[in-house]
């Protein structure tokens, strides 16, 4: 085997490995992330019983994703004028 095969395939390891090493970390960031949960979860049971399980929120506010009403509908109205535009063959390009 000549030597620069020898670095292709020791290139290609360290990479692997690298990559499994990533991997590796997400695991045991997902890991903390859910033993956190179940330890809140587990808090709240001993002080306020199954009710404070009902009635918990196991994570934080989440924001407000959704645009108001009246900018929803201005978006609406200019997807369908520029749809309208696009498909009006005068003013297509050649």
């Amino acid at each position: 085997m000549s030597t620069k095969a020898q670095l292709e395939i020791t290139y290609k390891l360290s990479v692997l490995l690298t990559l499994n090493k990533i991997a590796m970390l997400h695991l045991m960031a997902d890991i903390l992330v859910f033993k956190k949960i179940l330890l809140s979860l587990e808090k709240n049971d001993q002080s306020k019983g199954e009710i404070g399980l009902a009635n918990s929120k196991p994570y934080q506010a989440q924001p407000k994703l959704r645009m108001s009403v009246e900018i929803e509908d201005k978006i609406i109205h200019l997807r369908q004028h520029t749809i309208q535009i696009d498909n009006d063959p005068d003013l297509m390009q050649p």
